[in-house]
């Protein structure tokens, strides 16, 4: 992540009630998510669920990886 980026997404990944929300947000996705693997039906589907899954879990490290740009620079 640019730094750039990362200095102008801090103010949000840091507001309690966005944090919240927004995790709260992906926990239902994710369980959408799994639902939707556990009713594949092919290789194809388990696999676009799996990437699905890898993709949301990465947006819930969003708040991590941006403070941890901000401080690296």
């Amino acid at each position: 992540m640019h730094h750039n980026l990362a200095k102008r997404l801090l103010p949000v990944v840091n507001q309690l009630d966005f944090s919240e929300a927004f995790n709260e947000y992906l926990d239902d996705k994710i369980l959408d998510v799994i639902r939707e693997f556990e009713q594949s039906e092919s290789e194809g589907q388990m696999y676009k669920a799996q990437g699905k899954l890898q993709v949301l879990r990465k947006m819930k490290q969003i708040r991590v990886e941006v403070q941890s740009r901000v401080e690296r620079t």
